[in-house]
């Protein structure tokens, strides 16, 4: 099997899930049919949000990003990176690798969104995603308008991102107007752009009247396969993508 590095800290919480995602998704009887897997949880990644929105004092976090990507380079096969936000900054981050390749978290769930022929998608996502652009580009060349938020509600969503990073509990009524206002504005998905949301368990705590979308799942679902491991039977979407020839491998490989 091939090793699996996990460059995590944004937030912890996040990445805690995201190795349990792992774990839940990799149909095995024994520890050894699990792949393996190096986390580097670095909570001294600076605030990619707040960089991105250009806030005063705010530091760059690329530095750390390369060094963390760095560490785990020469261990592991394929890294993993459990935040949305921090995608802005894959190109340089994947500049740092020699050896391991970063997947690509957005163009996973944007050829998602395109298999099933989607064209408007309702993005869940921090100020820093939206400002960065981190899903603009390859949401347009795929032909999928996204809806977002109005700026209120936006407000609301990262008050309520901030809450699940403190492990506080959030307020589900909110979320559900947020929810609503995506869906009047046409989104027939909902993508969860945020690994703080996939936290939740959306699917259970806030049914939405078209369906979720969920980052963290496909990023999940991608590392097991591409490690060798065996993707249980209901988490098997990035799968039979793949086999159906509606997902490329060169996806989960530097543009």
């Amino acid at each position: 099997m091939k090793t699996l590095g996990i460059l995590g800290g944004m937030g912890p919480m996040a990445t805690a899930c995201f190795m349990e995602r792992i774990t839940a998704m990799t149909a095995a009887d024994t520890d050894q049919e699990q792949i393996p897997v190096i986390v580097y949880s670095n909570t001294q990644i600076p605030d990619r949000s707040a960089y991105l929105l250009g806030r005063p004092q705010a530091e760059n976090p690329v530095t750390a990003l390369r060094q963390t990507a760095h560490f785990l380079d020469g261990a592991c096969d394929y890294i993993a990176m459990p935040c949305v936000t921090a995608h802005a900054f894959y190109t340089q981050i994947q500049q740092e690798l020699s050896h391991a390749v970063l997947f690509n978290m957005v163009e996973l769930t944007v050829q998602s969104l395109k298999a099933q022929n989607i064209k408007k998608a309702g993005l869940l996502a921090t100020d820093g995603t939206i400002a960065g652009g981190v899903f603009k580009e390859s949401l347009k060349n795929a032909g999928i308008e996204s809806v977002l938020p109005g700026a209120l509600s936006q407000k609301s969503l990262m008050a309520l991102i901030y809450r699940i990073k403190a492990g506080k509990e959030p307020d589900m009524a909110a979320f559900n107007r947020i929810l609503q206002e995506l869906v009047s504005g046409g989104a027939e998905r909902i993508v969860l752009g945020c690994t703080e949301i996939s936290i939740l368990n959306l699917k259970e705590k806030c049914p939405c009247a078209v369906p979720y979308t969920d980052c963290m799942e496909l990023l999940a679902e991608a590392a097991v396969a591409a490690c060798g491991g065996q993707v249980a039977q209901k988490w098997s979407k990035i799968c039979r993508l793949i086999q159906n020839g509606l997902a490329q491998w060169k996806l989960m490989l530097p543009k």
